[in-house]
């Protein structure tokens, strides 16, 4: 999981360990495996068009989206 969100992160109930903060106005975030899908939900209304690039790392390390 992949949250952009500090404040997300601070209040899921979701275990720390599967979770990665990062904020895609500063870079791309690279995966360190190939999953099998990805599925992105709210998330490109909270990120500028001239970052939209720094999701497409993420998005291929995926069979599906």
């Amino acid at each position: 999981c992949v949250e952009g969100s500090h404040d997300a992160v601070e209040q899921t109930l979701l275990p720390a360990e599967i979770i990665t903060e990062h904020d895609f106005s500063l870079g791309p975030w690279w995966p360190p495996r190939t999953v099998d899908a990805v599925w992105c939900v709210e998330l490109l209304e909270h990120v500028g068009r001239n970052f939209h690039k720094n999701l497409v790392p993420a998005f291929r390390k995926a069979a599906f989206m």
